[in-house]
């Protein structure tokens, strides 16, 4: 089934805010449009979306990794989550070991092909993606219809972001030449000079290729930690809290193109 659009979070450097991005757009999206349908997929071994979104989730069954080695259907690995309101896909540990298993041609469309498969259609569909480069971001980025890259202020991910698009090269040549950068989106901000200064160069290296920096900006506070800490979005543990408030103010935005 055709489904609306799809978005991989993905920057090539651990510790990036993507999972926390991830959480926020479903929640977000779904406060402000509650009529819409929202896929999330779990695509990190290290399983931190699961921990928050469905804790009790066993590993190692019913997960993308099992999806994309044909054990089962797409539609079988869903996960309901009447109270957040959106479907989700788990993720497991043995997704370290993905790219043994996905060497045959062709293989780099699994997740499009098992996508095509959805039973329910989803207006959007959101991938949470590790920092490797292997087969299983090689897969999502041929899905996608766009990248979003969920940035801190830091100089490592400034050289992640700056890898972005020799990364993306093959792709673009081979797989899915309609990829595009929806931009990049920074969090976990600190009030200082070396912050802002390196905002001012992530960004410009991002308008260079094309996309852009969404005007809000999730800041630095302890309620990102504390939330992860009790199995739960910075929506659910504080709904007025600065960084949920930032996030919603992000989602807003990216809902304005999206």
């Amino acid at each position: 089934m055709k489904q609306g659009k799809i978005t991989s979070l993905w920057i090539p450097k651990g510790g990036g805010f993507k999972t926390t991005t991830a959480q926020s757009l479903a929640h977000g999206i779904k406060l402000l449009r509650p009529e819409v349908e929202i896929l999330v997929i779990g695509a990190d071994y290290q399983r931190n979306l699961t921990d928050t979104l469905a804790p009790s989730a066993p590993d190692f069954v019913m997960s993308l990794r099992e999806i994309l080695t044909h054990k089962v259907g797409i539609n079988e690995a869903i996960v309901k989550l009447d109270k957040a309101g959106f479907d989700f896909i788990p993720e497991s540990s043995l997704l370290a070991g993905i790219d043994l298993e996905l060497q045959q041609t062709g293989s780099e469309y699994r997740l499009r092909e098992a996508l095509d498969e959805l039973e329910k259609y989803y207006d959007y569909i959101f991938i949470d993606l590790p920092p490797a480069t292997g087969s299983l971001t090689i897969n999502a980025l041929t899905a996608s219809d766009q990248i979003l890259i969920p940035s801190k202020a830091s100089r490592y991910a400034e050289t992640g972001v700056e890898s972005i698009p020799n990364i993306m090269a093959p792709v673009l040549k081979y797989t899915n030449p309609n990829l595009k950068i929806a931009g990049v989106v920074f969090g976990d901000v600190s009030n200082t000079n070396l912050a802002k200064g390196l905002i001012v160069r992530i960004t410009s290296f991002v308008e260079s290729l094309g996309a852009k920096a969404y005007k809000a900006q999730i800041r630095h506070t302890v309620e990102v930690e504390e939330a992860q800490e009790m199995h739960m979005s910075l929506f659910e543990y504080s709904p007025n809290g600065t960084a949920t408030q930032d996030s919603l103010a992000f989602v807003k935005e990216f809902l304005e193109e999206n």
